[in-house]
């Protein structure tokens, strides 16, 4: 019933709580959405917003199981309990403050962004290539043709109860 469903869908959301592994009835929707072809899809990590939420590690297993199509448009700013405060859009590479030394951090992620949209047309790739840097216009090319081509995964974090993150969905 599940590939039948998923076969009418155009493009998708997959939610996932915060967790440091991937639960299985989400792989299943994943991998079955996998089996009929490439479809646009992006992940928002909710509920970042509560104590121990660890953005990172959730990151990381979504990393492990699904690869390189991983791609953080979204970098958090979290406290000390593992809370995110804040959050920092890395195509527009905009954040109102970044504290506690997370600006390297939201480098590397960004870094690892402008890298999945190069990856997704040829033109972008020799020009990150050469520069090492794309502007946020090319990372939106990039990012665009990737999603709809299923090259890359969109990640967006933030929480659905308090709003946070959710307006960049």
């Amino acid at each position: 019933f599940l590939c039948q469903g998923v076969s009418c869908i155009l493009a998708m959301v997959v939610v996932f709580r915060r967790m440091k592994a991937i639960p299985s009835a989400r792989r299943t929707v994943w991998f079955s959405w996998k089996m009929l072809g490439k479809k646009p899809r992006m992940i928002f990590i909710n509920r970042t917003d509560e104590d121990n939420s660890d953005y990172a590690s959730c990151l990381d297993a979504l990393k492990g199981k699904f690869g390189q199509a991983i791609a953080p448009i979204v970098a958090p700013v979290i406290d000390g309990n593992k809370k995110v405060t804040a959050i920092v859009d890395l195509l527009h590479n905009t954040a109102y403050e970044v504290k506690g030394g997370k600006a390297d951090e939201v480098e590397a992620l960004r870094a690892e962004l402008m890298e999945a949209a190069a990856g997704a047309d040829e033109e972008l790739m020799e020009k990150f290539f050469d520069t090492m840097e794309l502007s946020a216009e090319d990372m939106a090319k990039g990012l665009k043709i990737g999603v709809r081509d299923g090259s890359v995964c969109p990640v967006l974090c933030g929480s659905a109860n308090t709003g946070l993150g959710v307006e960049m969905l």
